[in-house]
């Protein structure tokens, strides 16, 4: 099978590596001639193991017609992204953060194959073609529409990858899941600049995180105590990890706050003052680094 995978950070690194042991065409997609550079001549070194991956790297604006695509980049980034897919018949994997995006791909082509999905692989790029594997994982992905054929496709060329693969009837339930983790824990610990595991260890803190979590689960009518364990989980099991957004806000970088806590306040039909006051704090310092 033909494979795109769309986006040359952590995860779409990742990925990549992994794929590249199996016996299918792998092109990896990036957004600077520099890293496209770098990749092919150096390949993707995925630590702590250091492992060598050689791969074939273009820029996206080269994207070419693949059976399938993975596509890795922030929410920021993908309405370019969409826009660029939206005559390929290929299938498509979307891994983001947030649910901003879920409309707009219900709309899009019909005669597309769209599948949803979320990384629970721990990764933290260290160089342009260089990637950390902080933590192993699985892959959840879910049928947002098309064709069910397709879908089983798909999921068996997965399978021959390292990551084990969750299929989930319920793409919502597969989003919600992994919005409500990313709401609690990446804001507090990027406006605050901590590990994850302070959310356990320091009081004040582990009461704003059930604070927040409340109100998330309120804004997308779940129940509290069927994601406050999971929570917990998380957080303990990655309790020396550093956010994503987190790292975003250390390196002045832009963040997902819009498709994560602003999807939530745009649900909203009540106050959510603790999310609200997280959304402004994390925007407030997202404009600080850009001055």
């Amino acid at each position: 099978m033909k494979i795109g995978i769309i986006g040359g950070g952590a995860i779409g690194l990742l990925l990549t590596s992994m794929l590249e042991q199996s016996n299918h065409q792998i092109t990896l997609y990036v957004r600077r001639e520099k890293q496209k550079q770098q990749i092919n001549r150096e390949g993707i070194t995925v630590m702590p193991r250091q492992t060598k991956h050689l791969v074939q790297a273009e820029t996206i604006d080269n994207i070419t017609q693949m059976e399938l695509y993975i596509v890795c980049v922030k929410q920021y980034h993908l309405a370019d992204i969409m826009d660029k897919l939206r005559s390929y018949n290929g299938a498509t994997l979307y891994l983001q953060n947030g649910m901003s995006h879920v409309d707009s791909l219900l709309k899009g082509n019909d005669k597309q194959t769209i599948l949803l999905g979320t990384c629970e692989h721990g990764a933290r790029r260290e160089s342009d073609h260089m990637v950390t594997h902080t933590g192993d994982g699985t892959l959840n992905i879910a049928l947002l529409k098309g064709k069910k054929n397709t879908f089983l496709h798909v999921i068996d060329t997965l399978q021959q990858t390292s990551s084990p693969i969750v299929i989930n009837e319920n793409w919502n339930e597969v989003l919600i899941n992994k919005l409500i983790i990313n709401a609690v824990i990446n804001p507090i610990t990027a406006l605050f600049q901590v590990k994850n595991g302070a959310l356990l260890s320091n009081s004040y803190l582990y009461s704003l995180t059930k604070a927040v979590c409340k109100e998330v689960c309120t804004v997308l009518e779940e129940k509290e105590e069927n994601h406050w364990p999971r929570i917990l989980d998380i957080i303990d099991r990655t309790k020396a990890n550093d956010s994503s957004m987190k790292v975003d806000i250390s390196k002045y970088q832009r963040t997902e706050i819009d498709g994560i806590l602003g999807y939530i306040l745009d649900h909203a039909t009540q106050e959510v003052s603790y999310v609200r006051f997280l959304y402004l704090s994390i925007k407030a310092l997202e404009e600080k680094g850009s001055n």
